[in-house]
Protein backbone atom coordinates (compact mmCIF):
# COMPACT_ATOMS: atom_id res chain seq x y z
CA UNK A 1 0.00 0.00 0.00
CA UNK A 2 2.86 2.31 1.02
CA UNK A 3 4.42 2.05 -2.37
CA UNK A 4 1.29 2.85 -4.00
CA UNK A 5 0.91 6.15 -2.75
CA UNK A 6 4.02 6.88 -3.49
CA UNK A 7 3.44 6.12 -7.00
CA UNK A 8 0.26 8.01 -6.65
CA UNK A 9 2.44 11.15 -5.14
CA UNK A 10 5.23 11.10 -7.88
CA UNK A 11 2.20 11.19 -10.53
CA UNK A 12 0.41 13.76 -8.81
CA UNK A 13 3.44 15.87 -9.02
CA UNK A 14 3.69 15.11 -12.92
CA UNK A 15 0.19 16.25 -13.54
CA UNK A 16 0.59 19.63 -11.52
CA UNK A 17 3.77 20.66 -13.62
CA UNK A 18 2.35 19.96 -17.09
CA UNK A 19 -1.08 20.75 -15.87
CA UNK A 20 -3.28 24.39 -14.96
CA UNK A 21 -4.10 22.84 -12.06
CA UNK A 22 -0.57 22.93 -10.76
CA UNK A 23 -1.61 23.85 -6.86
CA UNK A 24 -4.37 21.42 -6.57
CA UNK A 25 -2.37 18.64 -7.40
CA UNK A 26 0.64 19.75 -6.33
CA UNK A 27 -0.63 19.91 -2.51
CA UNK A 28 -2.38 16.29 -3.03
CA UNK A 29 0.70 15.30 -4.44
CA UNK A 30 2.72 16.30 -1.32
CA UNK A 31 0.25 14.55 0.80
CA UNK A 32 0.28 11.31 -0.60
CA UNK A 33 4.03 11.28 -0.07
CA UNK A 34 4.42 12.79 3.32
CA UNK A 35 1.63 10.25 4.13
CA UNK A 36 4.02 7.70 2.66
CA UNK A 37 6.99 8.77 4.53
CA UNK A 38 4.61 8.46 7.71
CA UNK A 39 3.97 5.03 7.21
CA UNK A 40 7.65 3.84 7.09
CA UNK A 41 9.60 2.76 10.29
CA UNK A 42 12.48 5.46 9.87
CA UNK A 43 10.61 7.63 8.28
CA UNK A 44 11.02 11.37 9.29
CA UNK A 45 11.47 14.83 8.26
CA UNK A 46 15.15 13.67 7.45
CA UNK A 47 14.11 11.23 5.20
CA UNK A 48 11.74 13.58 3.82
CA UNK A 49 14.47 16.24 3.33
CA UNK A 50 16.14 13.80 1.14
CA UNK A 51 14.15 12.58 -1.06
CA UNK A 52 12.43 16.15 -1.71
CA UNK A 53 16.19 16.95 -2.56
CA UNK A 54 16.46 14.69 -5.18
CA UNK A 55 13.51 15.21 -6.53
CA UNK A 56 14.29 18.70 -7.21
CA UNK A 57 17.51 17.93 -8.63
CA UNK A 58 15.72 15.47 -10.95
CA UNK A 59 13.73 18.28 -11.87
CA UNK A 60 16.51 20.74 -12.47
CA UNK A 61 17.46 17.79 -14.94
CA UNK A 62 14.49 18.37 -17.13
CA UNK A 63 14.84 22.73 -17.00
CA UNK A 64 18.53 22.85 -16.79
CA UNK A 65 20.00 19.90 -18.98
CA UNK A 66 23.41 18.48 -17.49
CA UNK A 67 24.19 15.21 -19.34
CA UNK A 68 21.99 13.61 -16.75
CA UNK A 69 24.75 14.14 -14.12
CA UNK A 70 22.05 16.46 -11.48
CA UNK A 71 19.84 13.55 -12.34
CA UNK A 72 21.00 10.93 -11.39
CA UNK A 73 22.22 12.52 -8.41
CA UNK A 74 19.29 13.35 -7.51
CA UNK A 75 17.96 10.02 -8.19
CA UNK A 76 20.86 8.26 -5.82
CA UNK A 77 19.69 10.84 -2.91
CA UNK A 78 16.20 10.35 -3.44
CA UNK A 79 16.72 6.76 -3.59
CA UNK A 80 18.65 7.07 -0.41
CA UNK A 81 16.27 9.10 1.37
CA UNK A 82 13.70 5.99 0.98
CA UNK A 83 15.80 3.40 1.86
CA UNK A 84 16.27 4.79 5.31
CA UNK A 85 13.15 5.33 5.67
CA UNK A 86 11.96 1.92 4.97
CA UNK A 87 15.08 0.35 6.67
CA UNK A 88 15.81 -1.76 3.42
CA UNK A 89 17.96 -0.40 0.53
CA UNK A 90 16.15 -3.37 -1.58
CA UNK A 91 12.84 -1.83 -1.06
CA UNK A 92 13.50 2.31 -1.60
CA UNK A 93 15.06 1.24 -4.61
CA UNK A 94 12.25 -0.75 -6.06
CA UNK A 95 9.47 1.66 -4.77
CA UNK A 96 11.80 5.10 -6.45
CA UNK A 97 11.92 2.68 -9.53
CA UNK A 98 8.57 2.09 -9.85
CA UNK A 99 7.00 5.63 -9.17
CA UNK A 100 10.22 7.22 -11.66
CA UNK A 101 8.94 4.18 -14.44
CA UNK A 102 5.07 5.58 -14.10
CA UNK A 103 5.87 8.97 -14.19
CA UNK A 104 7.81 8.58 -17.32
CA UNK A 105 4.63 6.99 -18.98
CA UNK A 106 2.13 9.36 -17.32
CA UNK A 107 4.71 12.23 -18.58
CA UNK A 108 4.99 10.82 -22.23
CA UNK A 109 1.35 10.18 -22.19
CA UNK A 110 0.69 13.83 -21.68
CA UNK A 111 3.31 14.95 -24.12
CA UNK A 112 1.61 13.07 -26.95
CA UNK A 113 -1.28 14.96 -25.91
CA UNK A 114 -0.07 17.80 -26.34
CA UNK A 115 0.68 18.81 -22.73
CA UNK A 116 3.88 20.51 -21.98
CA UNK A 117 6.09 22.19 -19.29
CA UNK A 118 5.74 25.51 -18.17
CA UNK A 119 9.09 26.39 -18.63
CA UNK A 120 8.93 25.14 -22.16
CA UNK A 121 5.84 26.66 -22.58
CA UNK A 122 7.35 30.10 -21.78
CA UNK A 123 9.99 29.51 -23.88
CA UNK A 124 8.29 29.05 -27.22
CA UNK A 125 5.43 31.70 -26.48
CA UNK A 126 8.21 34.32 -25.25
CA UNK A 127 9.37 34.42 -29.28
CA UNK A 128 7.24 36.82 -31.48
CA UNK A 129 4.34 34.60 -32.83
CA UNK A 130 4.76 33.76 -36.43
CA UNK A 131 2.11 33.75 -39.23
CA UNK A 132 3.44 32.65 -43.12
CA UNK A 133 6.78 33.35 -42.06
CA UNK A 134 6.62 36.49 -40.71
CA UNK A 135 7.51 37.45 -37.25
CA UNK A 136 5.08 39.98 -36.09
CA UNK A 137 5.98 42.69 -33.10
CA UNK A 138 2.96 43.20 -30.40
CA UNK A 139 1.69 46.25 -32.46
CA UNK A 140 1.00 44.14 -35.30
CA UNK A 141 -1.11 41.66 -33.71
CA UNK A 142 -3.53 43.93 -32.21
CA UNK A 143 -5.68 43.84 -35.49
CA UNK A 144 -6.61 39.85 -34.03
CA UNK A 145 -7.51 41.20 -30.34
CA UNK A 146 -11.59 40.83 -30.20
CA UNK A 147 -11.33 38.80 -33.71
CA UNK A 148 -13.22 35.46 -34.36
CA UNK A 149 -11.11 32.09 -35.01
CA UNK A 150 -11.56 28.70 -35.47
CA UNK A 151 -8.85 26.38 -34.18
CA UNK A 152 -6.98 23.94 -36.63
CA UNK A 153 -5.00 22.06 -33.56
CA UNK A 154 -6.08 21.29 -29.65
CA UNK A 155 -5.22 24.19 -27.41
CA UNK A 156 -3.90 22.36 -24.36
CA UNK A 157 -3.14 25.49 -24.20
CA UNK A 158 -1.35 26.38 -27.32
CA UNK A 159 -2.28 25.44 -30.66
CA UNK A 160 -2.93 27.19 -33.89
CA UNK A 161 -6.09 28.65 -35.29
CA UNK A 162 -7.31 30.11 -38.59
CA UNK A 163 -8.54 33.72 -38.87
CA UNK A 164 -11.23 35.21 -41.16
CA UNK A 165 -8.21 36.82 -43.23
CA UNK A 166 -6.97 33.19 -43.18
CA UNK A 167 -3.84 34.15 -41.33
CA UNK A 168 -3.38 31.13 -39.31
CA UNK A 169 -1.49 31.83 -35.83
CA UNK A 170 -0.27 30.35 -32.86
CA UNK A 171 -2.76 30.92 -29.58
CA UNK A 172 -3.27 30.47 -26.03
CA UNK A 173 -6.35 29.14 -24.20
CA UNK A 174 -6.53 30.63 -20.79
CA UNK A 175 -8.64 28.91 -18.83
CA UNK A 176 -9.27 25.43 -20.61
CA UNK A 177 -8.63 22.68 -23.48
CA UNK A 178 -10.10 23.75 -26.57
CA UNK A 179 -10.67 20.99 -29.73
CA UNK A 180 -10.14 21.19 -33.07
CA UNK A 181 -12.79 23.25 -35.00
CA UNK A 182 -13.85 25.03 -32.11
CA UNK A 183 -14.79 28.91 -32.50
CA UNK A 184 -12.76 31.01 -30.30
CA UNK A 185 -12.04 34.76 -29.68
CA UNK A 186 -8.89 36.98 -28.68
CA UNK A 187 -9.29 38.46 -25.33
CA UNK A 188 -6.01 39.77 -25.21
CA UNK A 189 -2.11 40.06 -25.90
CA UNK A 190 0.21 39.40 -23.27
CA UNK A 191 3.91 38.66 -24.20
CA UNK A 192 3.59 38.46 -27.59
CA UNK A 193 0.54 35.76 -27.14
CA UNK A 194 -2.65 35.75 -28.47
CA UNK A 195 -5.26 34.91 -25.08
CA UNK A 196 -8.20 33.00 -26.85
CA UNK A 197 -11.12 31.17 -24.99
CA UNK A 198 -14.08 29.56 -26.58
CA UNK A 199 -16.97 32.11 -28.16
Amino acid sequence: MASLILIIGIVLLVLSLMTRHSFILGTMSLACICYYFYLQPAGNWQTMGLFAVGMLLLLAEIFLPAFGIVGIIGIIISGWGLSISTGSLATGIVDLSMGLLIAVIVFYLLLRLGYRLPVSQHMILQRSITASGSEFAKQDLEKYLHQEAVTTTPLRPTGKAVFKNDDIMEVVSEYEVIQTDEEIIVTKIKNNQLLVRRK
